[in-house]
Protein backbone atom coordinates (compact mmCIF):
# COMPACT_ATOMS: atom_id res chain seq x y z
CA UNK A 1 0.00 0.00 0.00
CA UNK A 2 2.71 2.51 1.01
CA UNK A 3 4.53 1.38 -2.73
CA UNK A 4 1.64 2.62 -4.24
CA UNK A 5 0.64 5.43 -2.75
CA UNK A 6 4.55 7.10 -2.70
CA UNK A 7 5.86 5.67 -5.49
CA UNK A 8 2.85 5.15 -7.92
CA UNK A 9 1.93 8.35 -6.93
CA UNK A 10 5.15 10.22 -7.37
CA UNK A 11 5.35 9.02 -10.65
CA UNK A 12 1.97 9.46 -12.43
CA UNK A 13 1.81 13.18 -10.95
CA UNK A 14 0.94 15.38 -13.44
CA UNK A 15 1.45 12.88 -15.84
CA UNK A 16 -1.19 13.92 -18.09
CA UNK A 17 1.11 17.13 -18.74
CA UNK A 18 4.25 15.54 -19.38
CA UNK A 19 3.54 11.26 -20.55
CA UNK A 20 3.62 12.92 -24.03
CA UNK A 21 6.65 14.00 -24.32
CA UNK A 22 8.15 10.60 -22.84
CA UNK A 23 10.03 8.29 -25.48
CA UNK A 24 9.26 4.56 -25.48
CA UNK A 25 12.53 4.13 -23.64
CA UNK A 26 11.11 6.57 -20.77
CA UNK A 27 7.91 4.46 -19.99
CA UNK A 28 9.76 1.16 -20.27
CA UNK A 29 12.29 2.77 -17.53
CA UNK A 30 9.17 4.40 -15.50
CA UNK A 31 7.51 0.56 -16.09
CA UNK A 32 10.32 -1.12 -14.68
CA UNK A 33 10.22 0.49 -11.55
CA UNK A 34 7.10 -0.99 -10.70
CA UNK A 35 8.06 -4.18 -11.98
CA UNK A 36 10.94 -3.48 -9.18
CA UNK A 37 8.59 -3.01 -6.60
CA UNK A 38 6.86 -6.37 -7.93
CA UNK A 39 9.32 -8.39 -7.18
CA UNK A 40 10.68 -7.15 -4.21
CA UNK A 41 7.12 -7.42 -2.48
CA UNK A 42 6.49 -4.15 -2.08
CA UNK A 43 3.57 -3.73 -4.71
CA UNK A 44 0.85 -5.80 -5.56
CA UNK A 45 1.17 -8.42 -8.26
CA UNK A 46 -1.34 -6.93 -10.07
CA UNK A 47 -0.56 -3.51 -10.26
CA UNK A 48 -1.92 -1.96 -12.79
CA UNK A 49 0.79 -0.48 -15.78
CA UNK A 50 1.71 3.22 -15.38
CA UNK A 51 0.33 3.99 -19.07
CA UNK A 52 -3.16 2.31 -17.83
CA UNK A 53 -3.31 4.46 -14.91
CA UNK A 54 -2.40 8.04 -16.99
CA UNK A 55 -5.00 6.98 -19.88
CA UNK A 56 -7.42 6.75 -16.88
CA UNK A 57 -6.32 9.70 -15.55
CA UNK A 58 -5.95 11.53 -18.79
CA UNK A 59 -10.00 10.04 -19.49
CA UNK A 60 -11.41 11.51 -15.66
CA UNK A 61 -9.63 14.87 -16.54
CA UNK A 62 -11.23 15.21 -19.63
CA UNK A 63 -14.51 14.30 -17.95
CA UNK A 64 -14.32 17.17 -15.37
CA UNK A 65 -13.43 19.28 -18.05
CA UNK A 66 -16.29 18.35 -20.32
CA UNK A 67 -18.82 18.61 -17.27
CA UNK A 68 -17.88 21.65 -16.17
CA UNK A 69 -18.36 23.38 -19.40
CA UNK A 70 -21.54 21.91 -19.27
CA UNK A 71 -22.62 23.33 -16.19
CA UNK A 72 -21.29 26.98 -15.24
CA UNK A 73 -21.20 28.65 -12.56
CA UNK A 74 -24.76 29.00 -11.33
CA UNK A 75 -25.67 25.75 -10.93
CA UNK A 76 -27.86 25.97 -14.13
CA UNK A 77 -27.02 23.43 -17.05
CA UNK A 78 -26.29 24.63 -20.32
CA UNK A 79 -27.74 21.66 -22.14
CA UNK A 80 -29.16 18.51 -20.65
CA UNK A 81 -26.96 16.09 -19.41
CA UNK A 82 -26.77 12.53 -21.11
CA UNK A 83 -27.44 9.28 -18.72
CA UNK A 84 -23.91 8.67 -18.83
CA UNK A 85 -22.57 12.07 -17.96
CA UNK A 86 -24.97 12.39 -14.93
CA UNK A 87 -23.74 9.49 -14.04
CA UNK A 88 -19.92 11.19 -13.91
CA UNK A 89 -21.33 13.83 -12.19
CA UNK A 90 -22.71 11.57 -8.89
CA UNK A 91 -19.76 9.79 -9.13
CA UNK A 92 -16.89 12.73 -9.04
Amino acid sequence: MIFKAVIIGKLTYAASAWWSFTTADDRQRLESVVRRGIRSGLCAADQTFLAALVEDADDNLFNIIIIIIIIDDYGRRRMPLSPHLLQLVINT
